[in-house]
């Protein structure tokens, strides 16, 4: 269960508990940490989230192009699961 300040960080983001709870369906989580307005990063990280874990844990690298995830080291990860 989140503290009653990470669930308002969650709702500023604009997560519901349902939108919490069901990946893909908040429209911030398709955005990349770079993407995000500071007010967003701010609520991010109230929640718990750095650049590296929202981008993995949020965004599943969606925001990320194939070269940018060559250049982060990512891209293997993504080639044994098929891509």
């Amino acid at each position: 269960d989140l503290l009653d300040s990470e669930k308002a960080a969650a709702e500023g983001l604009g997560f519901t508990d349902e939108t919490w709870s069901t990946y893909g369906v908040a429209e911030v989580e398709q955005l990349g940490w770079w993407q995000l307005t500071d007010e967003q990063k701010a609520l991010a990280e109230n929640v718990g989230f750095n650049e590296d874990d929202w981008d993995c844990s949020v965004d599943h690298y969606n925001s990320y192009d194939w070269s940018e995830l060559e250049l982060y080291g990512i891209d293997k990860s993504f080639e044994i699961l098929g891509w």
